[in-house]
């Protein structure tokens, strides 16, 4: 009898636990909403773009060539999972965005909107903010907020307050924040990210910062290399896409 008390006692406090955890959950995707809401109904503040000839497609191709020396560290360090990843973030990016227009939207030009490549490049940004040990499912529901909450609600490209994919990063966060932190740091040669370059040169402060620019440790998978983004951000200067003045 005793047992078959504390069984019951288990199971209830089990129970409660589930109870808890749905409120707070639900609690979180109401606060979603309200801030969803807010924002709509404010006034849009459009961003100081550099107006140029080119196509949207040309310029977003060009912030993926950008993105690459990044992601073939992220690649190199972190194997498969990292690829996959990108991969993953990238399809549900497109995906989200291709079915959301397909169903809101009536103008031709909106409804082709993937063609421009930006939830492309929504996806891979996303990606390379995530740890290589996040579940896959991360990627998915992290790229569908991304598209959704980040740029679809503003009134699509060019019209986001924010980076879409820092908002898809921030509903990951607030969303798997318990099971974020239950995961630990894999698959990853350390080892090689304690390279030393200059300091067989001269061992100093400068010399160890010059080392942590090519290779460092990081909790996202596009971070590895602070030398393979400063390569990326002079590729998009040369091709004028970003300006070292504005």
């Amino acid at each position: 009898n005793k047992n078959n008390e504390e069984k019951e006692i288990s199971k209830k406090e089990k129970q409660i636990k589930k109870e808890k955890e749905a409120e707070e959950l639900l609690e979180k995707a109401k606060k979603m909403l309200k801030i969803a809401s807010d924002i709509k109904s404010k006034k849009r503040f459009f961003s100081p773009f550099i107006y140029a000839s080119d196509t949207v497609e040309k310029i977003m191709t060009d912030v993926i060539l950008a993105l690459l020396p990044s992601i073939l560290v992220s690649i190199f360090l972190c194997g498969i999972k990292s690829l996959l990843l990108i991969l993953i973030s990238v399809i549900s990016t497109v995906l989200t965005e291709k079915i959301i227009t397909a169903v809101f939207f009536k103008k031709e030009k909106e409804k082709d909107s993937i063609k421009d490549l930006s939830a492309v490049v929504t996806g891979i940004i996303l990606s390379l903010t995530l740890p290589s040990f996040v579940p896959y499912y991360f990627a998915i529901f992290g790229g569908a907020c991304a598209v959704i909450f980040g740029k679809i609600l503003y009134g699509g490209l060019g019209k986001n307050l924010y980076n879409p994919a820092v908002i898809g990063k921030f509903f990951v966060l607030i969303f798997f924040e318990k099971i974020f932190l239950k995961f630990k740091l894999s698959n990853i040669n350390f080892q090689i990210l304690n390279l030393k370059i200059f300091r067989n040169i001269l061992d100093s402060p400068f010399t160890k910062f010059l080392d942590s620019l090519i290779l460092s440790q990081s909790n996202s998978i596009g971070t590895f290399s602070g030398l393979a983004l400063i390569l990326g951000g002079i590729y998009l200067t040369m091709k004028k896409r970003i300006s070292l003045f504005t």
